[in-house]
């Protein structure tokens, strides 16, 4: 069995014969820098491990980064498809179906839980109205604003801000109440 880096090399090597080469491609540089490490990846494996999945990074083998790096800018992307080389190198062997998809984002579905699983919590503790007075740090009139958008049929983004209270809130209940 070849190595990952020589069997992608295989499928896109045409790629390589065909273009400009070039040691300083500009386009995803800035996806294999430093931030990649840092941020990314330390998130990715955090929540894959937090929810039990097991997560491969298998296009940042050392071998795959070096080739895709020495190719021109052209055969990486174009105005009408993202991730051109990766889409052109296995479409043969790839359903149809994922070429013509919206993207997908790993998104907790935060709205969901905050208007079910933890709705009795919300209204009934973290951001009651006797918790809020008692603790004095908010105003219950802008707090029940929130919750009112948050189970309303247009909650916009309102529940990144719930969430942030939550979040705070429970931090109080543990650290400072």
């Amino acid at each position: 069995q070849k190595p990952l880096g020589e069997g992608i090399r295989h499928r896109i090597g045409h790629l390589h014969k065909a273009g400009n080469t070039t040691s300083n491609c500009s386009s995803g540089f800035r996806e294999y820098s430093p931030f990649v490490r840092e941020t990314r990846l330390t998130k990715v494996d955090l929540m894959s491990m937090a929810n039990s999945l097991e997560v491969r990074v298998p296009f940042l083998d050392v071998n795959v980064v070096n080739f895709l790096f020495s190719l021109s800018d052209e055969f990486k992307i174009d105005a009408t498809l993202r991730k051109k080389i990766l889409q052109d190198s296995f479409r043969d062997l790839l359903p149809p179906e994922l070429y013509n998809r919206p993207k997908k984002g790993f998104e907790v579905p935060l709205l969901k839980w905050l208007r079910t699983e933890m709705k009795s919590e919300i209204k009934d503790d973290l951001l009651s109205e006797k918790f809020i007075r008692e603790q004095g740090i908010f105003e219950f009139s802008e707090i029940k604003k929130l919750r009112r958008k948050l189970f309303s049929l247009n909650p916009g983004d309102v529940h990144a801000r719930i969430w942030a209270l939550v979040v705070f809130q429970t931090w109080w209940k543990k650290w400072m109440a």
